[in-house]
């Protein structure tokens, strides 16, 4: 079974704000989150090209790229949805979003119990990647006022589930043969990857154009404003 080297050869693009506002508000600077996704998708665009290169000219999977690759992939996955909660969660503390004490609990993944000194205690509440994703999103999406719109029906989600599957496996073998990928399974991380990417850059091109139009609204009225409260200078005789 031949790899699809179409979708291995477009490189990941980091999560980029192009506003001047985004970049000044403490909800809105992405500045942290596009270092690292420079850092991590480096990773991944080197682990593809060796990939494929072997794939290319041995014509065959390497397993230590093939590895290399879905553990870069699933790092993107868990940093992204890390920024993108605290973006959300700042947005919460400002009041520019409501949240409900089970999502704030959620989204700040914290739980509490009582100690033995019969207080409450803080604990880490460690949740599904994949459902953390669906949680995460939905709320970016209300802070900047749009919708999610992420496609779930087609072959990316299942995808992505399939990868999350794997990584795992890999990481907590119980076998030999547990630690390898085929080319099956190096389609479906192929697929998954490019369907998270497609997604999350839809989400954020839609979230700052959102802001970029409100940033517009605002400065008109502020202009229009600013109009009206300017007396008329009388003309000079």
């Amino acid at each position: 079974m031949s790899l699809r080297m179409a979708e291995l050869t477009t490189s990941p693009t980091p999560p980029r704000a192009n506003t001047t506002e985004s970049m000044h508000h403490p909800a809105l600077d992405f500045a942290r989150w596009q270092r690292i996704a420079a850092t991590l998708t480096t990773d991944i665009t080197h682990c593809r090209d060796e990939l494929v290169r072997i794939i290319q000219q041995e014509k065959r999977i390497d397993q230590f790229w093939a590895r290399s690759l879905i553990r870069s992939f699933l790092a993107y996955v868990e940093s992204s949805v890390y920024e993108m909660r605290l973006v959300v969660s700042d947005a919460a503390e400002g009041g520019r979003i409501k949240l409900s004490p089970a999502e704030r609990s959620l989204i700040n993944e914290e739980t509490y119990e009582l100690g033995e000194n019969g207080k409450p205690q803080i604990r880490t509440r460690y949740l599904k990647i994949e459902r953390n994703f669906r949680f995460t999103t939905e709320l970016f999406a209300q802070v900047f006022e749009v919708t999610a719109d992420i496609d779930y029906a087609g072959t990316g989600w299942p995808a992505f589930l399939s990868a999350i599957k794997i990584r795992h496996r890999i990481t907590h073998p119980r076998d030999p043969e547990s630690i390898d990928l085929s080319f099956l399974e190096a389609e479906t991380v192929v697929t998954a990857f490019r369907w998270y990417l497609d997604a999350t850059d839809s989400l954020l091109n839609r979230s700052i154009a959102a802001l970029q139009a409100k940033n517009i609204q605002m400065q008109a009225a502020l202009s229009a404003l600013t109009h009206a409260r300017t007396p008329e200078l009388p003309p000079r005789g």
